[in-house]
């Protein structure tokens, strides 16, 4: 579905569905605390994982994606990472995690395997197989997202000048994040997504404020 956007403008983002509407209407004032200004006038909010990978970069001197190197990474979040033959997963021995993952990976889906794998030692407690499976699908879902933001982090990419479709902009995401191709494409579509969000709550707000000065005079 997300490649049917390939090569539309990358103004042309789809509305909120009226769900969407009603919760951003319910929602827009309490969370005004959670907005920040940025680079080229562009303002955003960022949610609580957004904020969370930004400290987690910044308190370790990583502002930039020529910095997101998977060893250089793993060294100062202090998360030995193993290569071997099987599947990615995370393991924790004498009290401390480790990452393994598939040696025969590329190096674009073994740093997309160790954003997802290290959602799990930072955020989440026991082990997956002992767990129920609806908690374990809520870890993985979790972890997938963790993935998203972690590999192409929020705070670098809105810093990005976008080009002019989808298609090059993923191009540009992948290249500058070591990233798939298809991987840079979700994430890019997750972004717009949220910034159109953004923009509806500035709509939101002023036609909230207009109304109100209105019927005050």
């Amino acid at each position: 579905m997300v490649l049917a956007y390939r090569n539309q403008s990358i103004n042309n983002i789809k509305k909120p569905s009226n769900k969407v509407y009603r919760f951003l209407c319910a929602n827009f004032f309490k969370n005004q605390q959670n907005i920040r200004s940025v680079p080229r006038g562009v303002i955003v909010f960022y949610t609580a994982l957004e904020d969370y990978i930004t400290n987690l970069y910044l308190t370790n001197s990583i502002h930039s994606p020529e910095q997101l190197v998977l060893e250089k990474v793993a060294e100062k979040l202090k998360v030995p990472i193993r290569y071997w033959k099987y599947g990615s997963e995370t393991n924790k021995k004498n009290g401390k995690y480790i990452i393994f993952i598939n040696k025969h990976l590329t190096p674009q889906q073994k740093w997309q395997e160790f954003g997802h794998e290290l959602c799990h030692p930072l955020r989440h407690v026991g082990r997956q197989e002992y767990l129920p499976f609806p908690f374990y699908e809520m870890q993985e879902r979790q972890a997938n997202s963790f993935m998203y933001n972690f590999c192409v982090p929020t705070f670098m990419l809105e810093r990005m000048e976008m080009k002019s479709t989808y298609h090059e902009t993923a191009i540009l995401i992948a290249d500058s994040f070591n990233v798939e191709y298809g991987f840079a494409l979700n994430r890019l579509e997750m972004y717009l997504r949220k910034r159109d969000e953004f923009a509806f709550y500035e709509k939101m707000k002023k036609e909230v404020s207009s109304h109100a000065r209105t019927n005050y005079l």
